[in-house]
Parts: structure tokens; sequence; C-alpha cells
């Protein structure tokens, strides 16, 4: 039987409006990772935000940054949690 995540992680994670785009903006490009400057385009964040809702999800292991340059970002779908939640909103795409 797989663990069960926690409530507060999945909170933390989808429960604020900046990173719900994020993820909203990984999800839409599950073959390409972004990078930040893409991923400020897609959401309509400034930089700043970006990066301080990228560094809470990267810490949480839900997104997982990938060494080019410029670092580029994607969801983490080894993660069940991630997996989940993707194919819950996917339909909502």
């Amino acid at each position: 039987m797989k663990p069960k995540p926690h409530w507060d992680t999945i909170e933390k994670a989808i429960g604020n409006t900046c990173r719900l785009k994020i993820i909203r903006a990984l999800m839409k490009n599950p073959n390409k990772p972004l990078t930040k400057h893409l991923l400020q385009k897609y959401t309509h964040l400034n930089a700043r935000e970006v990066k301080k809702h990228l560094t809470v999800l990267t810490q949480m292991g839900w997104v997982k940054e990938i060494p080019y340059k410029p670092l580029k970002y994607r969801l983490n779908t080894d993660r069940e949690d991630v997996k989940r939640i993707t194919e819950y909103f996917r339909p909502y795409l």
C-alpha cells in the first residue's frame, strides 16, 4: 500500500494562487520543462513571485529543477500526490 500524502503538504502546494498558477503552467507543458521567464509569461507573475513560489515547490519536491542553462522546471510526477493532483486538474486545463 502506498503512503497517503499529508493534507498540509497538499494545502501548502495548491492553497496559494501563485503556486497554483505555476503548477497549472507546468501541467499544460508536461513534455517541455519551463524556464522562470516562461513561467512569468504564462502565469503573469513577476520574477520575484515566480522565484519565491518555485523555491517552495522545489523544496516540497513537487517541482524538479532541470540543470540546463538557464534552469528549467517541470512537475515531479514521480510523486504520487503530484500525479493524482495532475490527473484531477487535467480535464480543466
